[in-house]
């Protein structure tokens, strides 16, 4: 009976079948006792009396009627925590579908950083070419002008020598 308080326990409507339940049972164990009673007072054909004149039967009908309530409350609280069960699933798919849309924003967020640097990257060093490039030609021109200059300054240098 405390396992049944305890599933009833918060619900009215299952209370008030566990107390009808209680008192159909109630009803046919004092009508069990009746024909208990009689068989032992007055003997076999009287308890078979009874039983034939159907004392019992209605409470019989009714435990049953409860019975058959319960387990229907029973089965919609099953499917109510089916349903429960089934939007917590949905929620976790849900869950692990976002999880997998912000996980993608995330790689196409780092495959277009990575882009971007590659692209920097290769600006960069097309950059320090250019600059090499311009800077070799410079070097160039400029060796080119001082070994003019070393060049007039040595026939310079020979003309003077020459005076003296």
């Amino acid at each position: 009976m405390a396992h049944l308080r305890q599933m009833v326990a918060g619900d009215p409507q299952k209370s008030a079948i566990a107390i009808e339940m209680k008192q159909n049972i109630d009803a046919r164990i004092q009508s069990i006792e009746q024909v208990k009673t009689a068989y032992q007072t007055q003997g076999f054909k009287a308890a078979q009396g009874l039983i034939a004149q159907g004392i019992g039967h209605e409470q019989v009908a009714q435990a049953y009627r409860s019975i058959n309530d319960m387990g229907t409350l029973m089965q919609e609280r099953l499917q109510s925590n089916q349903n429960r069960q089934e939007v917590a699933e949905a929620r976790l798919r849900f869950s692990i579908a976002a999880l997998t849309v912000i996980l993608l924003a995330a790689l196409s967020m780092i495959y277009v950083l990575i882009s971007r640097s590659a692209a920097i990257a290769r600006q960069a060093e097309q950059l320090l070419n250019e600059h090499n490039t311009t800077l070799e030609a410079r070097v160039s021109e400029r060796t080119v002008q001082l070994e003019e200059r070393s060049h007039q300054l040595e026939e310079r240098s020979a003309q003077l020598e020459s005076f003296s």
